[in-house]
């Protein structure tokens, strides 16, 4: 019995090594394949993630390069936009899909747009090309009409007939403008002088001094047919206001046109000696043995609407004892904007000048003139035209002692 005992705990022995064993091996088996399984889990899931990954910037970068390509177009660097290729159907895809429809959208109104600027640009070049015929035309016409005003305006070697020393300063503002120097020689010993400042300037005022000349014009054929004995500066402002009023429609207040001029009027008779002079607002300025006379004009213009038909301008007459200069100027010179306080010239420091100038041939006295403008001036525009004349007229030296003189030497 006691065998039998021992016999069967050896076998219960042995029955529960085998199964340790066959239990120890078969746990051994499956932490292998759990081993094994979670390397090819995590291998699938590297691959996963791979090919997600890939998958993700192969997406990126098509809708990179599809945007670029659409910004190139914009930019007028293609001529039109390219679609993103993406036909995969998750976020990406639909996203691809949204951006070309509106590429598409946006490249036909880029294209209808650049189709309007291209037919804009070639109107406003072919507009900027009239613009530029026209305005050589104008150019031309202007250079033209200041070459026609030029001739009319007071010569030099005309003036050199009458005067050994004198100047002649006409400035405008523009190619043609509204101030004009008149110079006419009524006979051998007689002529008159006329320095006119009309409307505006450029192209207007050059139209107004046509005006001026064509009315001049026919009031000295008047003169040489009477005796110039009774020639009267005075009146022949009279005459130019009148006719200007008439001749434009400017006789009432409700005249659309309202036109006409400042001036100043000089006779001189260099055999009698006599001086003979009238002015519409603007000074004539006497410089007589180094001292200055400033003779204020008539507060008057002429032609205007609202210029007295009537009025009676001043006439001065003086007869020449002493050596004179006579100046006669426009009232662009003293009106000339320009100094640190950004005010006229003015007439005094233009005054101060000449007094300054006195004993100086006159043509220093112009180019002094205009540099003291210049200076003044600096870099401000001109404001107007600019007219100025200067003349010498010497004490007459009587006829008769010539003579004498003559008849002496002669007996000698």
């Amino acid at each position: 019995m006691v065998t039998n005992a021992r016999e069967i705990d050896s076998l219960v022995t042995n029955f529960r090594r085998g199964q340790n064993s066959q239990a120890n091996t078969e746990i051994e088996y499956l932490k292998i394949f759990v081993i094994v399984v979670s390397f090819l889990a995590f291998i699938f899931l590297i691959a996963m993630g791979t090919l997600i990954g890939n998958s993700i910037i192969y997406a990126l970068e098509q809708l990179k390069s599809g945007l670029l390509n659409f910004f190139a177009f914009l930019n007028r660097k293609k001529d039109f936009a390219e679609p993103i290729i993406l036909n995969s159907r998750d976020e990406f895809g639909l996203m691809a899909k949204s951006i070309n429809k509106n590429i598409k959208s946006i490249e036909k109104l880029h294209l209808e747009l650049f189709e309007l600027n291209t037919q804009l640009e070639k109107k406003v070049n072919q507009r900027t090309k009239e613009l530029k015929e026209a305005n050589e035309q104008i150019t031309k016409s202007i250079d033209f009409a200041a070459i026609i005003q030029q001739t009319f305006n007071c010569k030099e070697e005309r003036v050199k007939d009458f005067f050994d020393d004198y100047f002649i300063l006409l400035n405008q503002r523009e190619k043609v403008g509204g101030d004009i120097i008149l110079f006419e020689k009524i006979n051998e010993d007689e002529c008159l002088l006329m320095d006119i400042d009309c409307t505006s300037h450029g192209v207007p005022g050059a139209f107004v001094t046509m005006i001026v000349i064509a009315l001049q014009r026919q009031i000295l054929k008047e003169i040489e047919l009477h005796n110039t004995e009774a020639l009267d500066t005075s009146l022949i402002l009279k005459r130019f206001n009148y006719e200007i009023k008439h001749l434009l429609e400017q006789t009432s207040k409700s005249s659309k046109s309202n036109v006409g001029f400042d001036g100043q009027i000089v006779y001189y008779n260099r055999v009698k000696n006599i001086l003979k002079f009238s002015s519409a607002r603007n000074d004539i300025v006497l410089s007589i043995d180094g001292q200055i006379k400033r003779i204020k004009g008539d507060r008057q213009s002429v032609g205007y609407k609202n210029s007295d038909e009537n009025y009676e301008f001043t006439q001065h007459t003086i007869n020449i004892e002493k050596d004179t200069i006579v100046y006669i100027y426009s009232d662009g010179f003293t009106d000339q904007i320009g100094g640190h306080k950004l005010i006229p010239f003015g007439k005094m420091r233009t005054l101060n000048i000449l007094k300054n100038c006195w004993g100086k041939k006159l043509q220093e006295q112009k180019e002094h003139l205009l540099r003291a403008l210049k200076n003044y001036r600096k870099s401000y525009e001109q404001n107007d035209d600019i007219s100025f004349v200067g003349l010498r007229i010497k004490k007459l030296i009587k006829n008769i002692s010539i003579k004498l003189n003559f008849r002496t030497i002669s007996l000698i």
